[in-house]
């Protein structure tokens, strides 16, 4: 139960709208996967392919592609993703601005 929940926040991680982010959860999946091949109970054609998978995709590329390839290595593995859920609210909220927070008022206050 803890390595599926692990497995499955770190693919979350593999899909992750920075770059960087990206590129950290797939190596540190990797590396994890080098130390202890326990981790995936799959055959071992699956683990190669899985770590294959993660040292050929360039994972800090277009995310809809990072997400495609996220979601095979997950189907390899037999873990489920959840749903991206949409926030209640739909559209942002504009910040109030604050007349104190702006250079302007600044510029303005001191004379210039």
């Amino acid at each position: 139960l803890v390595r599926t929940k692990s497995l499955q926040v770190i693919l979350i991680l593999m899909a992750h709208r920075y770059p960087r982010v990206r590129k950290h959860a797939a190596e540190q999946l990797y590396t994890v996967l080098l130390v202890d091949d326990t981790i995936l109970p799959v055959e071992a054609s699956v683990y190669d392919a899985v770590l294959d998978k993660l040292t050929c995709v360039v994972w800090d590329a277009d995310q809809v592609q990072v997400k495609e390839e996220r979601d095979s290595i997950a189907a390899m593995v037999g873990v489920t993703l959840p749903k991206p859920t949409k926030k209640a609210g739909g559209a942002k909220k504009k910040k109030e601005a604050d007349e104190l927070e702006s250079y302007a008022f600044l510029v303005n206050e001191a004379g210039y």
